[in-house]
């Protein structure tokens, strides 16, 4: 989601969602579990999908956007173009290493790759890997202007001045269903990555049933085909109104299918991008491996 603020703190629709969304977080009993949230803004640069936000929400109120949120929220997305040309650069993204909240730079087209840098060295300075957020969606990837998904794409950090300070290059999450990023990019990230540095995610907002439609953000969406016949769910932008991509239909099965079937990259390396990573980035000790101590929560597949 992406979070709006009122003039002196956090609006009181985002207060009611956080109040919502945290008290489902853990809830057994009802099929899947809430594990956490990843909340994409309010601090972006380009919304992409996205509903408007307050990308300029000052520290205090959010301050207490985190406040309102606690333990539950494992993972933020910021835009390191946004951070670092404030008055006081990074100062929202150092207030996220602090709480123990993982940044994870994304929704920005505009950051160079020094703002990126600089992003890495502070996460250095708090011994926390920065992420990136749906690779190669709303951002950059340039053979000279490097944006996000190039630095993304790295296994390790060139020893260059640029870098100098940052220890790590970022962790990434791919949408597995091959619409958002198509098999051929996903084949080249997954390939560029080792293991414990790329996940799957889903994306999914909506079953795979072509026209069915659905309310998103104050918009219409719709379930449609792109020109290979996939199908994904459609909308329209808030900056130009221009057919946007804003969710998909799949599931992380079918993701996982995707990484065994298609990318070929054997079961053991399914089961990190579609698991164990996932669970290591959001800081969710319990689940993501079969050891002693955490959830025996097991899909068996045939």
């Amino acid at each position: 989601c992406a979070c709006g603020a009122a003039a002196l703190g956090v609006a009181e629709d985002v207060r009611a969602v956080a109040a919502e969304l945290t008290s489902a977080v853990g809830a057994r009993g009802r099929g899947a579990v809430l594990e956490g949230i990843h909340a994409e803004g309010p601090v972006v640069e380009s919304l992409g999908g996205l509903p408007a936000g307050d990308a300029d929400m000052p520290l205090e109120a959010f301050a207490e956007l985190l406040d309102l949120l606690g333990d539950a929220l494992k993972v933020m997305t910021i835009a390191p173009s946004r951070e670092a040309r404030r008055a006081r650069p990074f100062e929202r993204l150092r207030l996220l290493l602090e709480r123990g909240v993982r940044p994870a730079l994304g929704h920005d087209n505009a950051c160079t790759a020094q703002e990126i840098a600089d992003a890495l060295k502070l996460g250095a300075l708090h011994d926390t890997v920065l992420h990136i957020t749906h690779a190669f969606n709303v951002q950059r990837f340039h053979h000279r202007e490097c944006g996000l998904a190039n630095v993304g794409m790295l296994p390790t950090l060139p020893r260059t001045p640029m870098f100098h300070g940052a220890t790590s290059a970022p962790t990434i999450e791919l949408v597995g269903d091959g619409v958002h990023v198509d098999t051929i990019v996903l084949q080249m990230a997954v390939a560029s990555k080792p293991l414990g540095a790329a996940c799957f995610i889903t994306d999914g907002i909506a079953e795979p049933v072509e026209g069915k439609a659905l309310a998103y953000g104050g918009r219409r969406a719709q379930v449609e085909r792109d020109r290979e016949g996939r199908l994904g769910v459609y909308s329209t932008g808030v900056e130009r109104g221009e057919r946007l991509l804003i969710g998909s239909c799949v599931m992380m099965l079918d993701a996982f299918k995707t990484a065994v079937r298609v990318l070929d990259v054997g079961l053991c390396r399914a089961v990190d991008l579609c698991s164990s990573t996932p669970a290591a980035i959001a800081r969710l000790p319990h689940v993501g491996a079969i050891e002693v101590g955490r959830r025996a929560d097991f899909v068996v597949l045939d």
